[in-house]
């Protein structure tokens, strides 16, 4: 008797819902690391942007003066790397929401009747089953990573600035 109980609490349904219980504790870790990891980035490109920035305004005699207008191409750089890792943590967010929608759906619970995953990959987190996929595509495309609002003003106010003070510097001579 005590050996039925046993056997029927721990089905194969009760394993695989573990597993997507822990692919959906993953997915929230990978997305925090990416969220630092870009904040990192845009650290990294305001440290350097910055500096690069105060090495020439320290020498005005310096021939680095006039191409004042290189120190552009810092915040570009570090606008690429960052969309590079945004659109990784996009597919993240995909695969998750992935998840939602099958816990909220009738497959589920069809699921839990038959007492096994039925139309549901389980533990997929980097969403691999849906990489040619044109939804994902779209929700995750690099070119929407990098005209993010949030990436787009912060990098493109770098650049502006380094424009405008090449002018002020082209100007005052």
């Amino acid at each position: 008797m005590e050996n039925e109980k046993v056997s029927s609490e721990n089905t194969p349904f009760k394993y695989q819902f573990e597993i997507l219980k822990m692919e959906i504790t993953s997915i929230q870790d990978a997305i925090a690391r990416i969220d630092t990891i870009t904040h990192q980035i845009k650290n990294w490109a305001t440290i350097i942007w910055a500096g690069s920035i105060s090495l020439i305004i320290s020498s005005p005699n310096s021939p680095f003066v006039n191409f004042f207008w290189l120190t552009a191409i810092i915040p570009i750089i570090f606008w690429f790397t960052e969309g590079h890792f945004r659109r990784r943590q996009r597919v993240f967010i995909f695969r998750s929401q992935k998840i939602s929608e099958f816990l909220n759906s009738s497959e589920f619970i069809n699921s839990c009747k038959e007492n096994r995953i039925i139309g549901f990959t389980i533990y997929d987190p980097t969403g691999y089953q849906y990489f040619h996929s044109k939804e994902l595509n779209h929700f995750a495309s690099i070119k929407t990573m990098w005209y993010s609002k949030s990436m787009r003003y912060f990098y493109l106010s770098l650049i502006a600035v380094s424009y405008l003070l090449q002018t002020i510097i082209l100007i005052h001579k």
